[in-house]
């Protein structure tokens, strides 16, 4: 997922594993405060479980939340590991990167 946090009232972004049946949630990721005025981009490996479960997303600001905002963007959860080590090999130069071969995961802003 992509996520942009940008304001001085910006509080946290949560991502939970909820437990359908207990209701339990469990802390995936946190992140908190202003992360500057771009897209960052967020990989995430959910524990596996045998249980069903939902993943949640939720923000949060600080009380009088005039000055901030919290944008989603490119949200994917799909079974199976989130991403594979790749490495390219151009003419003259290797890269490594993240890229998943099923999946196109290119951001335009």
């Amino acid at each position: 997922l992509f996520y942009h946090m940008w304001g001085q009232d910006i509080g946290v972004l949560e991502v939970l594993s909820v437990d359908a049946e207990t209701g339990v949630a469990t802390n995936i990721s946190r992140i908190e405060g202003d992360q500057g005025n771009e897209w960052h981009e967020l990989l995430i490996e959910a524990p596996q479980t045998y249980r069903l479960s939902t993943v949640q997303l939720r923000g949060y600001v600080t009380p009088t939340a005039y000055y901030g905002d919290i944008a989603l963007d490119d949200v994917w959860v799909r079974n199976g590991p989130c991403f594979e080590q790749t490495t390219t090999t151009p003419a003259t130069t290797t890269t490594t990167g993240l890229q998943d071969s099923a999946v196109e995961c290119d951001f335009e802003i």
